[in-house]
């Protein structure tokens, strides 16, 4: 009779304490999981980054990361100075754009580009970011 009373004090001695993590959670806000103030996850798929400096950044769709340094901030700094911003897009991906789509995006950039940083903008972003890629290691030479 006693061991049953000791076996059931244990067991809910046992629970209560192994329990009370579990009684309530923080709150924590969504800005908290998203610290930049590009990125806003409520205002759905935009292909515009808000809040650079000011301006607004377009997105040039790229199907492949190949000659863009993705991910390297010198590079996202020297496009970005341009006015736009690589993004890599899979079009198998759900909800990618089309290939027109992205046809029509990226022309509408590069028309742009041709009037406001010289028709020569492309040489001028290359050189830019082969200086970049020497200069944080992503090439060489």
């Amino acid at each position: 009779m006693h061991s049953r009373f000791f076996l059931m004090l244990l067991l809910s001695s046992c629970f209560f304490f192994l329990s009370i993590d579990c009684w309530g959670q923080k709150e924590r806000k969504l800005e908290d999981e998203f610290p930049t103030k590009k990125i806003d996850p409520r205002s759905g798929l935009t292909y515009k980054v808000q809040f650079y400096e000011g301006k607004d950044i377009d997105l040039m769709i790229k199907n492949k990361p190949k000659g863009t340094l993705y991910g390297n901030p010198c590079a996202i700094e020297a496009t970005r100075s341009m006015g736009f911003q690589y993004a890599v897009q899979n079009s198998n991906m759900p909800g990618a754009m089309t290939e027109w789509e992205r046809n029509w995006n990226n022309f509408k950039i590069k028309f742009r580009l041709f009037f406001t940083h010289s028709p020569f903008w492309k040489m001028v972003l290359k050189k830019r970011l082969r200086e970049c890629g020497i200069k944080t290691g992503d090439r060489v030479g």
